[in-house]
């Protein structure tokens, strides 16, 4: 009798978690901890107790977007708009943040990841941060090699909803005139607010504006220039991140949509004080930051690229890294649209496993930054292959040559070791550092399963 009642309060208490993270998702109403109790304490156990209902919400959705009986279907309802033509009118021209959907930051060393869509029930643009927690590591001796050490990593990836990096409200009426470099600013040049945070008991705040980049097309008299997305992704055109004068300026800012980049934007952020809701003094630590996106060829494997996607890898003291890893071969083994793809080439080998790898960190840390490359494997066919591994955790597994990418703290006198590579699936890879004496692992990211659970 007892038991049946601990249960039924418990399952009510987990409804109860679930329903407030359903609030919160949908109207971004979110109970403060810190107003319930002055016990650091109970503000802790109540912290608990939310994110318990963040995680059955994300169970739930995950269980039911896999299941044959429920279908995410497409936007039935122009809302807020009356009509379609009007919805598409209040977001151009920014509708294409949610349709790429992946954004990545120059943000000095570390960078950010950020996952972009259309909210359909408040009509607003949202872009969250990607973020990664993993279990402790556990460190096991491998049986091929005694000296060497395995590093354990089951990262869990999920969006950082508490702190949305852009929520873009529809825009309803035409923005304040505005003036830049002394200039009044065109439609496509001014500044749009997208997030500002909750004041301060001092009465500050963080600000964020978004604003346009113009398109920059990567021939020989940009060598010089410092582009983003870095020239080692390949992109239809790039926005310039360096100059004589700041990438906030005119001359950065398109003025004809032939010259507005679809690939790429800026967010300005910075500290503001107010004193009766007015802004008083300057802003402060204000901040550029230049976002570009990845051709979703770049990530989405094939039948023949299978490495090829968004992952997530274990820097050890630097914590969990995002980078994308692009396959390339010579037989492609892909036919045209419509046609099945083989796994095999003309000579008979097996068309997953030829080619090159290379990984580009799309976050990073102070010793190798965002926009490097982390490792590449020129040949993980034939020619590169080592061996089929024999011992556990990675039988059955094939070796091959790679080579590390490092560097001092502050990417100086970076170079690359000879390392190994260990291609244990399409979706896991372990990284063989033989001058360390150890084994890293990467993990694929997928993104349509973490969409699916916001």
């Amino acid at each position: 009798m007892v038991l049946g009642r601990l249960t039924h309060y418990a399952f009510d208490a987990v409804l109860i978690s679930a329903f407030l993270a359903g609030v919160k998702r949908s109207t971004g109403l979110t109970l403060q901890s810190d107003k319930v109790s002055d016990s650091k304490e109970l503000k802790r156990w109540v912290d608990s107790y939310l994110s318990m209902g963040e995680w059955v919400m994300d169970q739930s959705v995950a269980v039911l977007g896999s299941s044959g009986f429920f279908e995410r279907k497409p936007l039935a309802s122009p809302h807020p708009a009356k009509t379609f033509r009007e919805l598409y009118a209040l977001h151009h021209p920014r509708w294409f943040l949610p349709r790429h959907r992946l954004w990545f930051s120059d943000e000095d060393h570390t960078g950010k990841l950020l996952l972009a869509w259309f909210d359909r029930r408040t009509g607003t643009i949202q872009a969250y941060r990607l973020v990664t927690e993993k279990k402790p590591c556990v460190v096991s001796m491998w049986e091929h090699d005694p000296r060497v050490w395995i590093h354990s990593f089951e990262p869990q990836v999920r969006l950082h909803l508490d702190n949305p990096v852009i929520y873009m409200e529809p825009m309803y009426t035409s923005p304040a005139q505005t003036r830049i470099d002394g200039q009044p600013a065109t439609r496509l040049q001014m500044e749009t607010p997208v997030f500002q945070t909750e004041p301060s008991a001092a009465g500050s705040r963080v600000v964020t504006s978004f604003f346009h980049a113009r398109r920059i097309y990567a021939g020989p008299e940009e060598e010089r220039m410092t582009l983003w997305p870095p020239r080692v992704i390949p992109s239809s055109h790039y926005v310039r991140i360096d100059g004589s004068v700041g990438v906030g300026c005119s001359e950065h800012r398109p003025l004809s949509l032939a010259q507005m980049s679809d690939a790429a934007f800026r967010l300005r952020r910075w500290v503001e004080f107010r004193q009766n809701l007015v802004p008083v003094g300057s802003r402060m630590g204000e901040v550029i930051q230049t976002f570009a996106t990845l051709h979703p060829q770049l990530y989405t494997p094939t039948a023949t690229k299978i490495f090829r996607g968004i992952w997530v890898g274990d820097y050890s003291g630097h914590g969990c890294e995002f980078l994308v890893i692009l396959q390339t071969n010579d037989e492609d083994g892909e036919k045209a649209a419509g046609e099945e793809a083989s796994k095999t080439t003309t000579s008979g080998r097996d068309a997953r496993y030829s080619g090159s790898l290379a990984a580009i960190k799309l976050t990073g840390d102070p010793n190798v930054p965002r926009g490097q490359f982390t490792f590449v494997s020129p040949d993980i066919g034939p020619e590169g292959m080592v061996r089929i591994a024999e011992e556990e955790p990675f039988r059955g597994a094939r070796v091959v040559n790679s080579k590390g990418h490092i560097a001092l703290r502050g990417f100086v006198d970076d170079s690359y070791l000879e390392t190994q590579l260990i291609l244990v699936s399409a979706d896991r890879l372990a990284h063989y550092w033989m001058d360390f004496g150890h084994i890293s692992y990467y993990h694929r990211v997928d993104i349509d399963a973490i969409l699916a659970t916001r």
